[in-house]
């Protein structure tokens, strides 16, 4: 009795399990059916918008580069599986043979390679308000101190220094309870472009006699000096400066691009949708 229970059992377990595997198999297959759906609704947007832009270019009579691009996209294969990156390099226009021009209005570039055409377009290149157009080479790793401002070269010193603070009897806001800051670059108090070396931030304000703070950090005037980013300064910084507002267009499209996000997701957009053939 007790085997033909384990038996009865074993079959539970067993069709329990083939009815959950038959259950993923079938959800797989319907996400599998909804994305396509997706991708060809996808192709057929992007086909009627080239054709919209073709139809624009030749009402107006004006526009050749652009009606030039638009027949390129219309005359590309279709976007299959497994292609992305060999036509990744055929979606923006080749000024010769092996080359790639920034489908950026006016702004010329000209890479080798795809890659270093996506990596410009990353880039906030194209906008006024961009702090890390000096930032080279590998970044810095200081520890900073939150009472002071000192920056240490480890966090053991940084450690020593908070001790031997607290063993004194004004400790000066020190406090064992702080944590210390990680600092990864250096901001010029004047501009607030940031730099991975202290010494490359002083050459630049000796150049552009950027002594004066912009925002003073502290309420004692005195001689400007590069000022510590931790990473989550850095960070917002970026972020901020990537939302302001400035004025781009594309060649391709000739659409207005108003902020480095935008036209991120733009070109992004534009070099993994080509159209489908005609």
């Amino acid at each position: 009795l007790q085997l033909e229970e384990k038996i009865t059992c074993d079959k539970a377990r067993v069709t329990s399990t083939l009815e959950r595997l038959a259950q993923q198999v079938a959800q797989d297959k319907e996400e599998r059916a909804n994305k396509c759906k997706a991708f060809k609704e996808r192709q057929n947007l992007q086909k009627a918008h080239r054709r919209q832009e073709l139809a624009f270019s030749s009402a107006n009579g004006t526009n050749q580069e652009a009606k030039r691009c638009v027949d390129m996209w219309l005359k590309m294969p279709a976007f299959g599986a497994g292609s992305r990156k060999r036509q990744r390099s055929t979606s923006f226009p080749a000024k010769a043979a092996g080359k790639h021009t920034c489908p950026v209005v006016n702004c010329g570039r000209v890479f080798d390679n795809a890659s270093l055409l996506d990596g410009h377009l990353k880039r906030f290149d194209h906008s006024p308000c961009d702090p890390t157009i000096h930032l080279k080479g590998c970044p810095s790793e200081f520890f900073g101190c939150a009472a002071c401002a000192q920056n240490f070269q480890s966090k053991e010193e940084w450690q020593k220094h908070v001790e031997s603070k607290l063993n004194l009897s004004t400790p000066d806001g020190h406090s064992s309870a702080q944590t210390c800051q990680r600092i990864v670059c250096f901001a010029c108090p004047s501009c607030y472009l940031l730099f991975n070396l202290r010494d490359e931030c002083l050459q630049h304000m000796a150049a552009k006699n950027h002594f004066a703070e912009s925002l003073p950090l502290t309420d004692t005037k005195g001689k400007a000096l590069p000022v510590p980013v931790p990473q989550y300064v850095k960070n917002r910084l970026i972020a901020l400066c990537k939302e302001i507002i400035f004025s781009v267009r594309c060649s391709l499209c000739h659409q207005v691009l108003t902020s480095h996000q935008t036209a991120q997701a733009h070109f992004k957009y534009v070099s993994i949708q080509p159209s489908p053939p005609l």
